[in-house]
């Protein structure tokens, strides 16, 4: 019975999936919409089983081709079932029609899987819990790619949809095809653990980076079917062409060195072939096709995994700093010394439209202020100083950075403009 089960969890939406696929013959779009929303819920239920288990909202009688102790059938069969099936069999509904019926079918679902399935006492608050962290987020997600809405809300839940992919999903299948566990990683000593951390972290600031690029100034995001409207060369893409591959790869290394897994290890050779091979051949002929000479320019000079030390700025830019403001003129003068590339630095009460109040970096069609201005800047110096300036500027950084600057007097002034 329960072999049956456990097949069944994985054979019908698959076929259903299947039979969706050759009805609708989605486009590249909602194809990728619904693939995405897939991932997000590999990622969420997979996170939280872990949890459900530890609360005992439910468990399983099922032996072998388990993943964290959930039967790996089940685990995909229920990822269809709320991510990819929803956006492809309810194209025009609204979102909260897509909820309540892939809710719905889960509430008669999950009791009709017993003995497969053992529910506890409070399985529906378990319920509501994945309502929350992945039916929502994956088709809210899904439908935000579809229609091409909300640039930035999904460009943020694709960070995190795919941080929880690498760190997490691949790494956890990995350890379970290889008899490893998580208890190795907990075993280090605590500053080891920390420097290891410490090394991702900074391996990962090109990559994030490169999206929030993607995002700010191409307009558009990593994936294939929704790319950036316009060619992006600036931030990472200044010193190297491929910095998401690049950063991905060297998060799997010193991830997989820090779970004591070789077999994590080794998935970054495996990107780094995929991305060479199939990724790196499709977008190169796409690149050079809808960008042509400019493409081609800028694909001479700047390579794929090894990056430039200093920088290849095809757009000149300015930064307006205040010479009547002490700090300010100072800053100024230090860049002035390391020579920067692609950078005119001019006073600020030059400025020829308006008066400014913060150090401004102004780039043709877009401009950033304070700090962010500053790490701007500093992408123009060389690859170390630009690594720095990467990081002020990720999403989170920069604003809390910006606000304590502001409450230690580094906030807006008012310039002393020539008589």
């Amino acid at each position: 019975m329960i072999t049956v089960l456990r097949s069944g969890c994985l054979i019908w939406p698959s076929l259903l999936l299947f039979g969706l696929i050759i009805w609708r013959r989605p486009d590249a779009r909602l194809a990728g919409a619904a693939g995405v929303a897939l991932l997000w819920n590999l990622s969420a239920l997979l996170a939280l089983n872990d949890v459900a288990l530890l609360m005992e909202w439910w468990s399983y009688s099922a032996h072998g081709g388990l993943i964290h102790g959930m039967p790996g059938e089940l685990l995909i069969g229920w990822a269809m079932l709320w991510g990819a099936i929803p956006i492809l069999a309810f194209r025009s509904c609204y979102l909260w029609q897509l909820i309540v019926a892939a809710l719905f079918l889960d509430l008669l679902v999950m009791p009709a899987c017993a003995p497969l399935i053992q529910l506890g006492p409070h399985w529906l608050l378990g319920e509501a819990v994945a309502l929350v962290i992945a039916l929502i987020p994956s088709l809210f997600l899904g439908r935000c790619i579809q229609f091409n809405r909300y640039l930035k809300v999904r460009v943020a839940l694709l960070v995190i949809g795919f941080t929880a992919l690498i760190f997490f999903v691949i790494p956890t299948f990995l350890l379970e095809q290889s008899s490893g566990s998580w208890g190795a990683a907990s075993a280090r000593p605590v500053p080891v653990s920390w420097l290891i951390l410490s090394c991702v972290f900074f391996a990962a600031i090109p990559a994030l980076s490169a999206v929030q690029e993607f995002c700010e100034r191409g307009q558009g995001t990593p994936l294939p079917f929704d790319p950036p409207r316009r060619m992006v060369t600036s931030g990472p893409y200044a010193y190297i062409t491929n910095p998401m591959q690049t950063g991905s790869a060297l998060v799997l290394l010193l991830w997989g060195w820090w779970a004591c897994s070789l077999w994590v290890s080794a998935a970054a050779i495996v990107s780094i072939i995929i991305s060479i091979g199939i990724a790196g051949w499709h977008e190169s002929n796409e690149l050079e096709t809808r960008f042509g000479d400019v493409w081609t320019l800028y694909r001479a000079e700047v390579r794929n995994w090894l990056p430039r030390l200093r920088p290849r700025v095809l757009i000149p830019c300015k930064i307006y700093v205040a010479r009547s403001c002490d700090p300010c003129s100072q800053l100024a003068d230090w860049l002035k010394k390391r020579q920067p590339i692609g950078l005119v630095i001019i006073e600020a009460e030059k400025h020829p439209t308006r008066n400014l109040h913060r150090i401004t970096y102004e780039a043709p069609g877009w401009s950033e202020e304070g700090l962010a201005a500053f790490a701007r800047a500093l992408e123009h110096l060389h690859l170390g100083w630009a690594w720095i300036g990467w990081m002020l500027r990720l999403p989170i950084v920069c604003p809390v950075l910006q606000w304590l600057l502001d409450l230690s007097g580094g906030g807006p002034r008012k310039l002393t403009l020539p008589s």
